[in-house]
């Protein structure tokens, strides 16, 4: 759902890309901000649906590259997936290190927060890409369509899925550890 409203906005306001995406990282820095605080499970998936919709948002980051970049785009893009990949690997272990020191993972979310304040001062002072004209159609075929989603899908999966084991092996790794000592 975000996405499509990033979509939306984009097209609607080609000039101000960066405003709609330092919107987005707004929201999902405020969410998560808030996330270890909230203590009603509906409050919370509200608040986590809401950092969702921003992350949603956040992905016109893709199509800015692309419209600042045209046909050479694609080191950029690789090199935004390996941040991401870079963030899949080391929140686990921030938050693992939030626990060990601190007793908890909220300051784990605080300096998440932080970190995804920062690149927003950038953005409004860099100049917006926009979209530029094309006289040829662009077309993409239905099959080619279901098989970048399906291994959309498959990718995120694993990330999630080897985040998720990062985190639960430090955990547990701590909880033996304290046993023994």
């Amino acid at each position: 759902m975000g996405s499509m409203i990033g979509a939306f906005l984009l097209d609607k306001y080609q000039h101000k890309g960066n405003i709609i995406m330092s919107m987005g990282l707004l929201i999902v820095a405020v969410a998560t901000l808030l996330l270890p605080y909230v203590p009603d499970v509906w409050v919370l998936m509200g608040v986590a649906w809401t950092q969702g919709l921003g992350s949603g948002v956040c992905t016109i980051g893709n199509m800015l590259l692309i419209y600042s970049n045209g046909e050479n785009v694609g080191h950029w893009i690789d090199a935004m997936h390996f941040c991401f990949a870079l963030g899949a690997l080391s929140i686990p272990l921030i938050i693992r290190l939030s626990i060990t020191f601190y007793g908890g993972f909220s300051p784990a979310f605080s300096f998440m927060a932080i970190i995804l304040i920062l690149p927003v001062s950038l953005l409004l002072s860099a100049v917006p890409p926009y979209k530029r004209p094309t006289n040829e159609p662009q077309t993409v075929s239905r099959a080619n369509m279901i098989l970048a989603a399906v291994l959309a899908a498959v990718c995120v999966g694993l990330q999630t899925g080897f985040g998720s084991f990062l985190l639960a092996y430090s955990v547990s790794e701590f909880d033996e550890t304290e046993e023994e000592g």
